[in-house]
């Protein structure tokens, strides 16, 4: 009898697709429906029945696999799956039999692949992932995640090697040098692409045509842009966001009002000018998000305007932090990038706490628009703030660097940010 607790398997859409389910998440049961349900290899999904060996030719095969996933359109390999064969003993792509792996050592040998990839292939995979998942007839097996790179193509470089490789239905192929140039091209073509969504937004935000009208005034502007937007990766519902309240999607740490609208899902807060917000949160169908305040993180003071860097990288560490339940709900993994932008500010000062007036000199900010340098974060949004600061810290610098202070005034002299 059913109690509802029970873990959700996983459903197939076709034969031949990854595991669609997140990885940490992915049970025992999931690889015995896999069997059961007759799923076959193909682009996305490989199933091994033991774990590579240690000589260098073998190696160079693992190495083969994981950058053919990695240089096409992502996957899984399982280790410990043993297939089926046809009565001439050729494999027919089909998962026979749940095996798992007999008398490893579990952590030993997720170091091992892990280590092998590191060493092994440039650039570095971003986002590879290798989990145990226990149950099997003999022991447990080992997954390996691949994600679909942003960095492609990524080479095989283990024992002077450099050779690239890809994948169709078929399994694994050598990329020939027509192949290799396209991959590099489209690689190039990622960074054209978040700038030009960022460019995008920011002009609309200026021309008030975002969905979210603002009131008057300097604008602070963060564009949180997973790397799988732009690939096409995700197509989000909004009404997938069924409690927005215990998922903490809250611009800046604000609540507010929300509205469904064409480019997705918006959180904003309400003022006395109808229609307009003060601060907004949307988040778009692609996964990417923007937050934006007026008059909050950069206020009009009577001839200039003053810019609070430390009020927005506080509010921002805590936007991100509630940001990673709901990015978990929805399923958009790492890497993301990052945008800051301050509009309409000049002339422009940094806001600096009085125990700092005395000592430091500043520069006034002249231009009208201000971007810094994009952050990549290419793992999961930690939990913690100290830890989400250190890798925000370039970013936090550049932005006291604008006004002519060396480094982020916030952090300590040790380093660590405040409690």
């Amino acid at each position: 009898m059913a109690t509802g607790n029970e873990p959700r398997r996983v459903k197939f859409r076709n034969k031949r697709t990854m595991i669609p389910k997140r990885i940490h998440a992915i049970t025992d049961d999931d690889l015995r429906t896999i069997v059961s349900e007759g799923m076959k290899e193909g682009r996305t999904l490989e199933f091994k029945e033991s774990l590579p060996g240690r000589g260098d030719s073998d190696r160079k095969e693992f190495l083969a696999d994981i950058t053919s996933f990695a240089n096409t359109s992502g996957g899984d390999i399982v280790y410990g799956m043993r297939g089926e064969r046809d009565a001439d003993g050729k494999t027919t792509g089909a998962a026979l039999e749940f095996t798992g792996l007999k008398g490893i050592s579990t952590d030993t040998e997720t170091l091992r692949l892990k280590e092998m990839v590191l060493h092994g292939v440039a650039p570095r995979i971003v986002g590879l992932d290798v989990v145990e998942i226990e149950g099997g007839d003999e022991g447990p097996a080992i997954l390996v995640r691949i994600p679909d790179s942003f960095q492609k193509p990524h080479m095989v470089t283990f024992k002077g090697s450099s050779r690239f490789y890809g994948r169709t239905s078929a399994g694994k192929h050598q990329l020939d040098v027509g192949e290799i140039r396209t991959a590099f091209v489209q690689s190039a073509k990622l960074p054209e692409m978040l700038r030009a969504f960022v460019l995008d937004r920011l002009t609309k935000l200026l021309d008030d045509a975002a969905s979210i009208s603002l009131i008057d005034g300097p604008i602070a502007a963060v564009h949180f842009v997973p790397i799988s937007a732009m690939l096409g990766s995700h197509k989000i519902d909004p009404r997938d966001i069924e409690h927005p309240q215990s998922l903490n999607f809250a611009p800046f740490g604000r609540d507010g009002l929300e509205r469904i609208n064409l480019d997705g899902y918006a959180k904003y807060t309400a003022t006395s000018e109808a229609d307009r917000a003060r601060i907004y949160g949307q988040l778009f169908r692609n996964g990417a998000v923007e937050f934006v305040s007026s008059s909050v993180h950069v206020k009009n003071s009577g001839e200039s305007s003053d810019f609070s860097a430390t009020h927005l990288c506080n509010d921002l560490l805590t936007t991100l932090i509630k940001l990673r339940n709901l990015y978990h709900h929805l399923d958009v993994d790492p890497p993301y990038v990052i945008f800051v932008s301050l509009l309409n500010i000049a002339p422009c000062q940094i806001y600096l706490p009085e125990r700092f007036r005395h000592f430091i000199d500043t520069v006034t900010i002249k231009t009208n628009q201000i971007t810094f340098s994009e952050q990549l974060i290419d793992e999961p949004i930690p939990d913690d703030r100290s830890l989400l600061a250190n890798i925000l810290r370039p970013l936090f610098d550049e932005m006291w660097q604008a006004f002519g202070i060396k480094q982020c005034m916030d952090f300590t002299q040790e380093g660590e940010w405040p409690s």
